[in-house]
């Protein structure tokens, strides 16, 4: 599993968060008591004064990024097969390639197809011979056509 990063920037007024509230929060930490503490001794006395820091409210820009874990889906998907059963010889794309049209995607091996067509080959020069025609040869036409018009001689 990959993790992937998203990333957005949005605006955000800053100033509240940055110099308001810790103004707030240091005038009550520095602030002076009207009540005198129960032994007589003043405040001023017993509390030391603490460092502030003031800084200039601002706009600025902040990024956020979010990182979370996921599975990538394509937007377009294409099934692909062969017009005819066998066993691929060679792949030549991934999963998730880029392809182009008319590339090669895969190719089926040809061995079992040669057979068949030897096969065939062979059955055809058979019934040319039963036929009483050479077992190589294009004259089966003249044939043809002599059988649908009339007679040939």
């Amino acid at each position: 599993m990959r993790l992937f990063s998203y990333s957005r920037t949005r605006p955000v007024f800053i100033a509240f968060t940055t110099t308001t509230l810790p103004l707030i929060l240091i005038s009550f930490a520095c602030g002076r008591r009207d009540a005198a503490p129960a032994s007589g001794t003043t405040s001023a006395s017993t509390t030391p004064s603490k460092a502030v820091r003031v800084g200039r409210t601002e706009l600025r820009q902040l990024t956020q990024t979010v990182v979370a874990p996921g599975t990538l889906a394509a937007d377009e998907q294409a099934t692909v097969s062969f017009k005819v059963a066998g066993r691929l010889e060679q792949i030549n794309v991934d999963l998730g390639s880029s392809v182009r049209r008319g590339q090669t995607l895969a190719q089926l091996e040809t061995n079992d197809f040669k057979v068949r067509l030897q096969q065939a080959e062979a059955a055809l020069q058979q019934a040319r011979v039963r036929l009483g025609l050479s077992a190589i040869g294009d004259d089966d036409r003249k044939h043809r056509h002599c059988s649908s018009g009339g007679g040939c001689a």
